[in-house]
């Protein structure tokens, strides 16, 4: 995470660097490991990088749209699991919005989100009573 972390998170405005693997999958990949690492935050602040267009170059943008469906999903159930209900049912709703007919592969991942979804707004509720 050290070493990854920061070319992540590297602009073009830094100068041109060739990252073969990309800047998206390169999020994605410090995202997955701050997950494993037990910090959601970090995981989750690299998987918004993930979806975001700032500080990559332009033909990475097709990456972003690409992958922003499986991105949404993970953040829900990050989001869900830190509590964090409202960032939770936004990226739901951006999942919900652009994925129209996703792969019968990942619908036990959508089952994973929808379910983290439901019990962190069960948990919000009965803290609220």
């Amino acid at each position: 995470m050290r070493l990854l972390g920061p070319v992540a998170r590297q602009g073009d405005e830094l100068g041109y660097v060739t990252d073969p693997i990309g800047r998206v999958p390169m999020r994605w990949l410090v995202a997955e490991g701050y997950e494993h690492l037990g910090k959601p935050d970090s995981a989750a602040c690299y998987f918004q990088l993930a979806l975001s267009p700032a500080r990559t170059y332009w033909e990475e943008r097709l990456w972003i749209r690409m992958a922003s469906s499986l991105v949404n999903l993970r953040l829900v159930r990050l989001y869900a699991r830190m509590g964090r209900v409202e960032d939770a049912k936004r990226h739901w709703q951006a999942f919900t919005e652009t994925a129209r007919a996703p792969d019968p592969e990942i619908q036990p991942r959508i089952a994973e989100a929808r379910a983290a979804l439901a019990s962190a707004e069960e948990m919000s509720k009965s803290t609220r009573r």
